[in-house]
């Protein structure tokens, strides 16, 4: 069967607008089959179908069984899982009673996915500080073999390293992901306040170019730093050089 891919307009923590513009896809006959920074859709859609997002209940866990029937009993199924934060469900009856009966109940199953969400930015950013320090260091200490007779004879190197077409694609992958990871908390912490106080949840932008370019931007530059990283090990590990003659071999 024909799979339809298209870059996610709208952030994953975005869920009115993640739902909204999944019904708009089926309204064109397009059924999700994995959604990420990108989409996979088969040409299966019925228009008027609903989306739901429920929070799993352990990363990237299967539901219940017995929650599974209890939403099928109410007119639900369940589609897949979208990474290790939502599962989906949809439904073709247009009558079918939403998943929560009340904001607070919905906002009590964001909580943990929020919880989950702050520790693992914790973690990243720790990452990327650890990472960022590890390579500040390379590039500033001098070995106390180093026959350079002054500070200033190393920035020629320095530059050197700094140009490295790794580190030149690295810098802006790690810019794009922490502008992405930092909208998408602050589009749960909204929801998860509204929610906890009774309301809905903040209207959603709708479909933006700008995340649109942004996620086509990370997976543009994830390839080329892929296949770098492929050649530099290559290099360091397989590649022998250019072989040099033996004393036996004719001058």
């Amino acid at each position: 069967m024909k799979k339809i891919r298209k870059v996610l307009p709208v952030s994953l923590y975005d869920i009115p607008g993640l739902e909204s513009w999944l019904e708009e896809q089926a309204a064109q006959g397009l059924f999700p089959q994995r959604l990420d920074a990108w989409a996979t859709f088969v040409p299966t859609g019925v228009p008027g179908t609903r989306f739901r997002l429920e929070v799993c209940g352990r990363p990237g866990a299967a539901p219940e069984p017995d929650r599974l029937e209890l939403y099928q009993a109410q007119g639900w199924d369940y589609a897949f899982t979208v990474g290790r934060a939502y599962h989906l469900f949809y439904t073709l009856d247009p009558s079918a009673p939403e998943l929560y009966s009340d904001y607070e109940s919905r906002g009590m199953n964001l909580e943990q996915l929020e919880r989950r969400e702050r520790r693992q930015r914790i973690l990243r950013d720790l990452m990327w500080a650890a990472l960022v320090l590890v390579v500040v260091l390379l590039l500033l200490l001098r070995s106390r073999f180093d026959v350079q007779p002054n500070s200033p004879a190393l920035i020629p190197m320095l530059l050197f390293y700094i140009c490295h077409p790794i580190l030149l694609i690295l810098l802006p992958l790690v810019i794009f992901y922490w502008r992405i990871h930092r909208r998408d908390a602050r589009t749960l912490r909204a929801t998860c306040r509204a929610l906890s106080m009774g309301m809905p949840p903040p209207s959603s932008p709708g479909p933006s170019r700008a995340i649109q370019w942004e996620n086509r931007i990370t997976l543009a530059l994830i390839i080329p730093l892929f296949l770098l990283f492929l050649g530099q090990w290559y290099y360091l590990n397989r590649w022998d050089g250019i072989p040099c003659p033996t004393s036996d071999s004719p001058m």
